[in-house]
């Protein structure tokens, strides 16, 4: 039996920091309901590139950037502007434990489902927004995507070569990702303490708190001593040696390196 088994999410999340925090709980054991919109679906399902065909397919129109976050989960297309819709989405929050949320701070609430409604309609549901700063503060209605997270945290200024002139995003989203860990954790911690005290709580996730939190060290280093680390490329700031090494080609020829930490 996996942990959130007979746990009940509500996912109004799209794109990748919210449907990494369902995935995770979903992983978990979680049953996951996600909501779109009846039009177009979640904006990712016609990304590429799209998963190969099989058997039962004439062609593949089902993108694989879509798949990652969303597997395992359930679809429901709801027009949340729409009365009768609406009322669906109610019955699921009824038999929800969580609803999980990443529009923009003030979307919700012109939906009808702000917190202070939605904790008085359903005492015992547990809400999750995730948004680029924080449902509160002088950034809150910023638009936030993952390389501007990056940039505004530090991670950007601390990737790549020194001679970079303006540092490197890294590779995968890891602002949208790390908000979504941060978020499946929140939503856990709040699952634990209903169990506790019977409370529901809002957890508020902002990706930039959780990109400033993750760059621990140089942040660390920062507020501590007032250093800005420069980019040092695979090597450590403060632990030596520790670096990626290019080493002789393999009998195959193919080239090899080590890491020496």
């Amino acid at each position: 039996m996996k942990p959130l088994e007979g746990i009940v999410v509500a996912d109004l999340t799209r794109v990748l920091s919210g449907p990494w925090c369902t995935r995770i709980l979903s992983d978990l054991g979680a049953r996951i309901i996600k909501v779109e919109d009846p039009n177009f679906g979640d904006g990712t399902r016609g990304f590429g590139t799209l998963l190969k065909k099989d058997e039962a397919q004439d062609e593949s129109t089902r993108s694989a950037y879509f798949a990652q976050p969303n597997c395992g989960k359930e679809s429901i297309a709801l027009d949340l502007k729409v009365a009768k819709d609406k009322a669906i989405l109610d019955n699921l929050l009824e038999r929800a434990d969580v609803l999980v949320e990443n529009f923009r701070p003030g979307v919700m609430e012109k939906l009808g489902y702000a917190w202070p409604t939605v904790h008085a309609r359903f005492p015992k549901l547990i809400m999750c927004s995730i948004s680029g700063f924080g449902q509160t503060g002088p950034l809150s209605q910023k638009k936030a995507v993952d390389t501007i997270i990056q940039a505004m945290s530090g991670i950007l200024e601390q990737t790549g070569d020194p001679s970079d002139k303006n540092g490197i995003k890294a590779g995968p989203s890891v602002s949208d990702i790390l908000a979504g860990m941060y978020a499946a954790n929140g939503v856990q911690a709040a699952l634990l303490r209903r169990l506790r005290t019977g409370i529901s709580s809002h957890v508020d996730i902002g990706m930039l708190d959780c990109s400033v939190a993750s760059a621990c060290e140089p942040m660390g280093q920062y507020f501590v001593t007032g250093y800005n680390a420069p980019r040092m490329r695979n090597s450590h700031g403060i632990i030596a040696p520790f670096d990626v090494y290019q080493c002789a080609p393999t009998a195959s020829g193919k080239p090899t390196s080590i890491c020496i930490a």
